[in-house]
């Protein structure tokens, strides 16, 4: 079963850095996606985000689309804190040989740590 993964950006980080961090991830997924990478999905809406300079979108506005009989108030309701939720996710293969240790160093050399405030393999942190 695919492991769940976030990426948080820093909150302060200025649009070109978001953009530097969406170039650096778009290479990763160019790389990683497919049989021999270790990469089984990935939230493509938000690395067009970030390439334009932006943080993902709250989780509220991506995970549930617009409904007339939910209210965004709900909407928010339901998420609780996870509704401004602006993190970046994805899911990595959980065969043999991709270990955590492994994952965490792909996503090492690939990612600046610097532009990001963490990224969480399966709840925990990559610095964990």
């Amino acid at each position: 079963m695919p492991v769940p993964c976030e990426l948080l950006p820093r909150l302060d980080a200025t649009p070109g850095q978001l953009k530097q961090l969406g170039a650096a991830l778009e290479t990763w997924v160019r790389r990683e996606l497919g049989n021999e990478g270790v990469l089984y999905s990935f939230d493509g809406e938000g690395l067009a985000s970030l390439l334009g300079g932006e943080p993902p979108n709250p989780l509220a506005l991506r995970v549930t689309p617009p409904n007339e009989r939910v209210s965004w108030g709900q909407i928010r309701r339901d998420l609780g804190p996870l509704a401004s939720d602006r993190s970046l996710r994805f899911t990595v293969k959980d065969d043999p040989p991709w270990p955590r240790a492994k994952v965490i160093e792909n996503l090492r050399r690939a990612i600046p740590a610097e532009l990001v405030d963490d990224i969480l393999i399966d709840g925990e942190s990559w610095s964990a």
